[in-house]
């Protein structure tokens, strides 16, 4: 059986969110994509991918022209 370690968009998108639960992110905004870029040294499409599977995820969410912010966990229904 052939393996693959995981694409560089999918170890962006684990390191990001070890930083969310790090709450390493100010008043739970997520910096730019260019800030990201730069500080994880790879390319804001890649971020771009990875903040995309994020939400769809449901761990972030965008708003147009504000930025990108950390879904805060809401009451669990059991």
């Amino acid at each position: 059986m052939i393996t693959r370690s995981p694409s560089l968009t999918e170890q962006t998108k684990t390191h990001i969110k070890q930083l969310i639960v790090d709450d390493e992110f100010v008043n739970g905004r997520i910096p730019s994509e260019k800030i990201l870029a730069t500080d994880l040294g790879v390319s804001r499409t890649t971020i771009r991918d990875a903040l995309g599977r994020l939400e769809h995820e449901g761990a972030i969410y965008r708003k147009q022209g504000s930025g990108t912010f950390i879904n805060k966990p809401g009451p669990q229904i059991k």
